[in-house]
């Protein structure tokens, strides 16, 4: 049994030139590591930086022009997505971000800054 979480709000963005590059650099950064709840030969395997997103269960919104302008996740996490966005990190454009919502309430937002991804926490405050 894996850890819920949902997508609440995806700014992201791959130019289509940068995804060959970015296929082979995640291949590169993950191929030593124990990803739980993942069959490393199907993502180790995935032609296109599309097939290697679902197989770590994030579903790509791709434009006429092939750039990955969004991404779309169901299920329950994976593997560890922080290191598997790290890796991409470096084709991602600055300013992308994706919140997510974990089943015990937590909420974080993976933020793509300078060719890398960033974990930061939700503070909730209440008014008075």
């Amino acid at each position: 049994m894996g850890y819920c979480m949902r997508q609440q709000e995806i700014k992201f963005f791959i130019p289509s030139d940068e995804k060959g590059a970015a296929l082979k650099r995640v291949k590169e950064k993950l191929q030593s590591g124990n990803y739980r709840w993942m069959n490393d030969s199907d993502w180790a395997n995935a032609k296109t930086l599309e097939e290697m997103l679902e197989e770590w269960r994030w579903d790509a919104k791709v434009d006429e022009d092939g750039n990955i302008i969004g991404l779309t996740f169901e299920g329950e996490k994976a593997g560890d997505d922080l290191r598997f966005f790290g890796a991409l990190a470096k084709h991602v454009k600055d300013g992308s971000f994706i919140h997510m919502l974990g089943e015990d309430g937590h909420q974080w937002k993976w933020v793509f800054e300078g060719g890398e991804v960033n974990e930061v926490a939700a503070k909730i405050t209440f008014e008075k």
